[in-house]
């Protein structure tokens, strides 16, 4: 099995709201750099990417417009969906701002900082879409059993179930009903 020997710090594990945080740039590559920290949460389990700023030394703002998990160990646990830990965050850099890498250096000190606004887009629809999946669970057990995957964006979400027979518009009111007491609630949400 192959195994990288460096990892990126995920400094969103340590503090959900954390939105910029020091690093050091570790490597270069033709459209995007590699830190040695980051808050930037990347595309993962169907849901998008941070997008935000690294910013340089001399004070440029190198925007990155997607944040990709790379080289992960698989995390082998039985009856539990295939996930990676450890692995690289690869910043990939607005094509307009390509040219800023020419001046950055491994070693560099920068700040990473994320689109505060475009992180609690996500989070809402990454939170709509548990509060529809326990609707799924208590009308549906047979869908939920059988998710094929979702995709969670700043405007939207989706959940992709394989079923036999299809999700009726009586059990679509019912699911419904049951994510918007969710939401009545207005409980707080804990990471």
């Amino acid at each position: 099995m192959f195994s990288l020997n460096r990892k990126t710090n995920k400094r969103y594990y340590e503090d959900f709201n954390l939105d910029r945080c020091v690093a050091t740039v570790v490597k270069l590559g033709a459209g995007h750099v590699e830190l040695d920290a980051t808050v930037a949460y990347p595309e993962g389990g169907g849901q998008d990417a941070d997008h935000g700023v690294i910013v340089l030394q001399n004070g440029v703002e190198v925007r990155f417009i997607h944040a990709k998990k790379m080289y992960g160990d698989h995390l082998a646990v039985a009856d539990f969906p295939d996930i990676q830990i450890g692995g690289v965050i690869e910043h990939i850099v607005h094509p307009d701002d390509i040219g800023y890498l020419a001046n950055v250096r491994v070693g560099d000190a920068v700040e990473v900082r994320i689109n505060r606004l475009r992180r609690a887009q996500l989070s809402l629809s990454h939170t709509a879409c548990h509060f529809l999946l326990i609707g799924v669970q208590q009308i549906r057990p047979d869908a939920a059993a059988w998710i094929l995957g979702c995709h969670i964006r700043t405007d939207a979400a989706r959940l992709d179930f394989a079923v036999d027979e299809r999700i009726s518009a009586e059990e679509i009111r019912e699911i419904e009903t049951i994510a918007n007491a969710f939401v009545l609630r207005a409980s707080d949400v804990r990471v």
